[in-house]
């Protein structure tokens, strides 16, 4: 299965494809693992992981993110990371297309939790939360 997707015109589309393109060639590549990838029984990324991905990756080139590191998950899902000197933002993926996250800031609070089956407006929250000055956990 191979995942492609098209820009909404309102982003700058050299800024998100600069990163969008090799983000959705990684996660292409996750969808290629085979049965047991880690030893651990693992199965293939099914479709619904793979397409809650694509979205989010759309979604965080959308809200001007940077480009994060991309990691396959034991059960079938993935790992969008995001960090700088400030805080760390972490979405995992499960199987059935279910998202959590992961908030970390420079005090070495945490905050996690789940997103609705809609995360459109949690997502950008968590991007607006990422981009602040000095993020806080309790900003969130």
């Amino acid at each position: 299965m191979s995942i492609t997707l098209e820009l909404p015109e309102n982003i700058e589309r050299e800024l998100a494809l600069a990163w969008l393109s090799e983000a959705l060639r990684q996660l292409n590549g996750l969808a290629d693992l085979p049965a047991n990838w880690d030893g651990r029984d693992s199965p293939p990324m099914p479709a619904a992981a793979l397409k809650s991905a694509a979205n989010l990756l759309l979604w965080a080139a959308c809200f001007g993110l940077p480009a994060p590191q991309i990691f396959p998950v034991s059960g079938g899902g993935a790992q969008l990371e995001w960090q700088n000197a400030k805080c760390e933002l972490e979405l995992e993926i499960k199987p059935g297309g279910a998202i959590e996250f992961l908030i970390v800031d420079g005090q070495t609070e945490m905050r996690e939790g789940s997103l609705p089956p809609q995360p459109f407006a949690e997502i950008a929250r968590l991007a607006d939360w990422f981009q602040l000055e000095k993020p806080s956990v309790m900003d969130f």
